[in-house]
């Protein structure tokens, strides 16, 4: 008799650690099914996507007006600017750009960038800028910069970068700007973080400034980025009969949207509060269009 009660016990937790493992096979088949259609469905609509995406655009004309509001108003004028850049892809390895930007202040000013983006490895690319501005003293006189990348992770999602800035103004002033950056792709997401160390001579004036940026889109439907920058501006006020050093903290919020109405063509916005503590706060607003062909 007891031999029975030991098989009928053994026998009843079998059955409750077979039940167990069965639910648990049943959960992980489940899992695993939602997991395979939802990827199913990301391909299919990538997929249907793709299919409606046109011939590759090598050509890209963008143009746009730009209107800051700054408070104080008694002190500052409204600054505007009109702008057109054109874009070009030569191959897969090299693209470059050039950007002419009249700016109208108390002194209108012309501003004119060159620019490009190389690809020396699958994992390894390169962009360059270089900036020139007439004689004003609210545009630099020269600037360049230069800044590379490295992909990591298996899906090359994950990107690293280095980069070095040089502004040499109109009077004595030059900066140069130290960058070291990290960037996250998931799917349409894009997260990254940006340290920028400013160094700003005479005086050898050291400032830093972080910045976060979240993107979320896909290209020819629509691109949307949320970027919040927090830190420090300094210079030497030269001008003073005893230079001193000027130190104002800042930050500044910007939302920017670029949205295709047609296969090649649309308007995008930029909308920026910077905050230059004790200084002034200024309302930026810039609307544009962008023409692919």
């Amino acid at each position: 008799m007891k031999f029975i009660h030991i098989v009928l016990c053994l026998s009843f937790f079998s059955s409750i650690s077979l039940q167990a493992q069965v639910t648990e096979i049943i959960e992980d088949v489940k899992n695993t099914t939602s997991n395979v259609v939802e990827e199913i469905e990301d391909f299919v609509e990538d997929y249907q996507f793709k299919r409606k995406i046109p011939k590759k655009y090598d050509n890209r004309l963008e143009a746009y007006y730009t209107y800051d509001y700054l408070d104080p108003d008694n002190l500052y004028d409204a600054w505007k600017s009109e702008t057109i850049g054109y874009y070009r892809t030569v191959n897969k390895e090299f693209n470059y750009h050039l950007i002419g930007t009249l700016h109208q202040r108390y002194d209108n000013g012309f501003l004119f960038e060159a620019g490009f983006t190389r690809i020396w490895h699958r994992k390894i690319f390169s962009d360059a800028a270089f900036s020139m501005g007439s004689d004003v003293d609210y545009l630099q006189m020269l600037r360049f910069d230069f800044n590379t990348y490295y992909k990591f992770l298996q899906h090359e999602n994950l990107i690293a970068s280095l980069g070095i800035a040089w502004i040499n103004y109109h009077d004595v002033h030059e900066d140069t700007i130290l960058r070291a950056g990290l960037a996250y792709y998931y799917k349409r997401w894009i997260i990254e973080y940006v340290y920028f160390q400013n160094r700003s001579n005479p005086g050898k004036v050291d400032t830093s400034t972080n910045q976060v940026s979240v993107g979320y889109g896909q290209e020819f439907k629509h691109w949307t980025y949320f970027i919040y920058s927090r830190g420090k501006q300094g210079y030497l006020a030269t001008y003073l009969d005893i230079p001193q050093e000027v130190n104002s903290k800042s930050y500044e919020i910007t939302l920017k949207h670029r949205h295709w109405f047609g296969k090649n063509y649309g308007p995008f916005l930029h909308i920026i509060y910077t905050n230059l503590d004790q200084v002034y706060e200024k309302y930026n607003l810039s609307l544009g269009l962008f023409w692919q062909f």
